[in-house]
């Protein structure tokens, strides 16, 4: 089953870059590995960004022979949690 995260995007604009959160879904079956990240704090905050005050963590995902590293909006406790609860509402032999 899928689950939403929203990942951190940097448009790179020249001398301008945007920042926004943009949604997507993945398989938490392919989750290596989940840890807060602070420096996307510093950036926002020299970026002026509404997201300055947010808290962000790196998501590390297999891709079978890769693995892809993600910021993602939320802390690790956070993320955890939404993929615990996903666990517990799944069928058994249903």
């Amino acid at each position: 089953m899928l689950i939403e995260i929203k990942k951190l995007s940097v448009d790179n604009k020249g001398f301008k870059r945007d920042v926004s959160l943009v949604s997507m879904f993945i398989n938490p079956a392919n989750i290596i590995s989940l840890s807060d990240y602070y420096g996307a704090e510093k950036f926002l905050k020299e970026e002026n960004s509404d997201l300055a005050g947010e808290s962000f963590c790196v998501v590390r995902i297999s891709l079978g022979a890769e693995i892809e590293e993600i910021i993602v909006h939320g802390t690790s406790k956070h993320l955890c949690s939404k993929f615990s609860a996903l666990e517990k509402r799944r069928v058994l032999n249903g």
